[in-house]
């Protein structure tokens, strides 16, 4: 039982919720039987305890004293308890929103002709809507569910000559814009990460009717309405800068969940112009991400991930803005896992020093860090170490260090995943450049051009940097 959905299900309420669930199901509206109600009394004691007795045959002694154990009887059980439970589930999302659970009455009101209460009951969701901090795409479909419920009752009273059509349509046509817009942005991004096709032609048609009807003041077309055209049209920035004061001026508008999401596809895209190349982005990827950690949209469980930590004094440190990475350790290094923390700090800081070419500060912290159990950190470190031999004209420890490098991305090639390619790519180029004769300009072009085409490569700009030296 204790891998059943049943206890997963129960094990993801929180305490509350687990006594909302017991008063829900001693309902009789919601469940005529005792028997789960017993089970669920027995289980909730159990959650408490250290080591729960959750197999089957000690939960049937508990509810069936006394009686042979059965297999379809625990069964029947089981199912007696996760129907309420999944309804209880499906409760709680529906009465999550007052102006849903006010707009439902609408109906049922209407439906029975009670047009006083109805008009009552309309105009104080029409309220809850004015007051709401949100305008996202269920604030638009709730606009549009009550322009239709004005419709219908207007027919049902007899009064076709005084429909409020035009209104119907144009909540609707709000509503569907915004959530087609939004669903062909995810469909964008996800389209340029895996091999898969999607139609868009229909998106054209909107984006045509969005000027047309003079819709752009609505933020949350505007924003998804710039966000698709930077997704399409990448080399046009005024498309993203569009979007992106889009985000900042109206993100507080939606909820958490839809904010992360639009902060991340506006991330993206920069992130993109910029590993094309582009350096006018910088500032604005700088913003994105500070906002985005400021507002808690960047965490997870108020935890900072270490890979956007380390993407971020990568872009810094690329960009040589010292001072700002200095400052984003020193601010921002709390919010790391305490797993972490230590050691990924004091490797963000050895690529700080590195950038700036103070090599002595670079290797005290690289040195620490070399041995990590962390395999990331222990790669990066060996990426670091090599570019710093390399400056140092030390071949003999950097090809002692590649060696190793060598070893351990064929030790965890499973573990790395993608990043294997990655690593890989460094590696393979780092050889050639190493192995490079010192006055083939021939061989030096050519791997210039080899590195330049190489794709994903850490710390390309150093590759190009050396080659161009010569």
């Amino acid at each position: 039982m204790e891998q059943s959905k049943l206890i997963r299900v129960l094990n993801s309420l929180s305490s509350s919720d687990l006594r909302l669930f017991r008063s829900y199901i001693t309902c009789k509206l919601f469940n005529n039987r005792e028997i789960p109600i017993r089970l669920l009394d027995y289980l909730m004691t159990e959650f408490k305890k250290t080591k729960p007795q959750l197999q089957k045959k000690e939960v049937y002694k508990v509810i069936f004293p006394n009686t042979p154990y059965q297999e379809r009887k625990i069964r029947d059980l089981m199912t007696y308890l996760s129907v309420p439970l999944n309804q209880f589930l499906a409760f709680q999302k529906l009465h999550k929103h007052k102006e849903d659970e006010l707009i439902a009455l609408c109906t049922a009101l209407r439906e029975r002709q009670f047009f006083k209460q109805f008009e009552t009951t309309l105009n104080k969701v029409v309220a809850l809507q004015q007051q709401s901090t949100t305008r996202d795409s269920d604030y638009h479909y709730r606009n549009y569910r009550l322009e239709q419920e004005r419709y219908y009752a207007s027919t049902q009273r007899g009064r076709a000559l005084e429909t409020n059509l035009i209104a119907v349509t144009h909540s609707l046509d709000i509503s569907y814009f915004t959530n087609r817009l939004r669903q062909s942005c995810y469909m964008l991004s996800h389209q340029s990460m895996y091999k898969t096709e999607y139609d868009f032609t229909l998106v054209a048609h909107i984006l045509e009717e969005v000027k047309r009807k003079n819709l752009l003041h609505i933020p949350a077309i505007s924003i998804y309405y710039h966000c698709y055209l930077a997704l399409v049209n990448p080399d046009e920035v005024h498309h993203f800068k569009s979007f992106q004061q889009q985000l900042i001026a109206h993100s507080e508008l939606f909820p958490f969940s839809e904010r992360k999401d639009i902060y991340l596809l506006a991330i993206n895209i920069a992130i993109k112009r910029y590993n094309q190349g582009y350096r006018d982005i910088v500032g604005s990827l700088l913003e994105l991400y500070q906002s985005g950690i400021d507002q808690k949209i960047l965490l997870t469980n108020n935890i900072l991930s270490r890979f956007t930590y380390k993407n971020i004094v990568a872009l810094v440190s690329t960009q040589k803005r010292f001072e700002w990475g200095a400052s984003f350790l020193n601010d921002y290094t709390p919010l790391l896992d305490a797993e972490y923390r230590e050691v990924t700090y004091q490797y963000n800081l050895a690529k700080l020093y590195c950038e700036k070419k103070e090599y002595d500060e670079a290797l005290k912290y690289l040195f620490l860090t070399a041995n990590s159990d962390d395999v990331y950190i222990n790669i990066d470190t060996k990426i670091l170490l090599s570019r710093i031999y390399f400056e140092q004209d030390n071949f003999d420890a950097q090809m002692a260090l590649m060696e190793s490098f060598k070893k351990i991305l064929n030790r965890k090639k499973e573990i790395l995943g993608y990043h294997y390619t990655t690593y890989k790519n460094f590696l393979n180029c780092m050889y050639k450049l190493s192995l490079l004769p010192p006055f083939d300009q021939k061989e030096r072009t050519s791997l210039f051009e080899e590195v330049t085409n190489t794709q994903p490569l850490p710390d390309k700009h150093w590759f190009l940097a050396q080659l161009g030296k010569g």
